[in-house]
């Protein structure tokens, strides 16, 4: 997301109001990420499928490169500075003082919805939440 970017300044509230959903399903994604460290997937236990498992958790949640944790992390600090930027932008273009309240968005907001396959394995108790 770095770099530069044109918005139209009646767009922005709804595009600060897609960016938090979007924060909140990366916020999500950490969630489920960290929670793989205490609940590590095996399919059997052997010393191969246990050694999976660690692998998976470890890709899943280590701060290493190239992990979904490490790239989360980095995700999210990107989509929180665009929304700091677009805030600001938008307080500009209300001629609004720093730190006063902005308009909340009232609008639809794009909601991400989760695979169905997910949301079976999640109903079925295949998969801790």
């Amino acid at each position: 997301m770095s770099g530069s970017y044109e918005v139209d300044p009646e767009a922005l509230p709804r595009a600060i109001a897609e960016l938090k959903e979007a924060l909140d399903c990366v916020l999500d994604l950490q969630s489920v990420s960290s929670r793989l460290e205490f609940n590590k997937p095996t399919r059997g236990d052997d010393a191969i499928s246990l050694n999976a498992g660690e692998e998976f958790v470890k890709l899943a949640s280590s701060p290493e490169s190239g992990s979904l944790a490490l790239t989360l992390m980095k995700l999210r600090d990107e989509i929180l500075n665009t929304i700091d930027n677009f805030e600001d932008m938008l307080r500009e273009y209300l001629n609004l003082e720093e730190g006063a309240t902005l308009p909340e968005y009232e609008g639809e907001v794009t909601k991400f919805e989760y695979s169905k396959a997910y949301q079976q394995l999640v109903a079925g108790g295949h998969l801790a939440i």
